[in-house]
């Protein structure tokens, strides 16, 4: 059993296809059945169910996996160890969209000018599904936003805590003022899905006190929402660096809630498994020391 077969193997698993991980490695396709080959071979058993979109790995290629996983890991901290070299390589990044939309540009721009030898690959998506990707070892590491709780197979590397804002139009009576979660009941609110940890805030903190929030529009997308919270049609709650560049402009107003909890963290976090990279370790930095990251950090 060679490192350069369960480096395939890891591959085809990830990947869900021979052919993904022959152009992936820079092998031919041939040899990379000739290397899977010889691992069932050795294994005694097929590694692979051959499925109709692709590949996946039997209970034993499965148990198998967990094994070259740990080895591959064990590779990449011993070639660390021996290696003095600038943070290099590809670092897949998970990010939560409101911050891929807000902060993630001058951390892109920093790690770029900073370390140019990392390559950048980025995704988006929830803090469930981006998660589950990083299990898969198809993301090296998260940046997630929320009162989530990472689970419990993922180390935290930073954590910074953010505020949330009541966003109206500056016209409303509303802007500029403190009120409470009872006035706040009965204003329109334009909230996202129900799986929208603002939303999520709001409705647990008004059930808590006996209320019920007034949904006068569900919309998922965060820039319709600012707009149409300037526009007049709805109060909604949003992160700070979300809506900063409005209210700067004059063109959102923003009022405080008494009883509403308006802090909310972003993490750094990648899985327990997951070798911590010196790519990795520029990204914490990159995130952490960015100054439009820490002019939204509370202190």
């Amino acid at each position: 059993m060679e490192l350069r077969q369960l480096k395939t193997f890891e591959a085809i698993c990830r990947l869900g296809s021979f052919s993904a991980a022959a152009e992936e490695l820079g092998y031919a396709q041939s040899s990379v059945t000739a290397q899977i080959k010889l691992l069932e071979e050795e294994a005694r058993a097929p590694l692979f169910e051959r499925m109709r979109r692709g590949v996946c790995p039997t209970v034993k290629g499965a148990a198998l996996l967990g094994h070259a996983q740990k080895i591959l890991l064990e590779e990449e901290r011993a070639l660390a160890d021996l290696s003095d070299e600038e943070p290099a390589g590809l670092l897949r990044i998970g990010v939560f969209e409101s911050l891929g939309a807000a902060l993630l540009p001058g951390v892109l721009v920093r790690m770029r000018r900073q370390w140019p030898a990392v390559t950048l690959s980025v995704t988006s998506g929830s803090q469930p599904a981006l998660e589950e990707s990083a299990r898969g070892n198809q993301l090296d590491v998260l940046w997630v936003f929320g009162d989530q709780p990472p689970e419990p197979d993922f180390i935290c590397l930073a954590t910074l805590p953010h505020a949330l804002v009541l966003i109206c139009s500056p016209e409303e009576e509303l802007a500029g003022q403190q009120v409470t979660l009872s006035e706040l009941a009965d204003q329109n609110l334009i909230l996202g899905e129900n799986t929208c940890r603002y939303r999520r805030r709001i409705q647990q903190t008004m059930r808590e006190n006996g209320l019920r929030p007034q949904v006068f529009m569900e919309i998922e997308n965060t820039e319709l929402t600012r707009q149409l919270a300037a526009a007049g049609l709805g109060s909604a709650l949003l992160p700070r660096f979300l809506v900063q560049d409005l209210l700067d402009l004059g063109r959102l107003g923003q009022a405080e809630v008494a009883g509403l909890d308006t802090v909310m963290h972003a993490r750094v976090l990648v899985h327990k498994n997951k070798w911590v990279s010196p790519a990795i370790q520029a990204f914490v930095r990159a995130v952490t020391e960015d100054e439009k990251v820490q002019r939204f950090t509370l202190k």
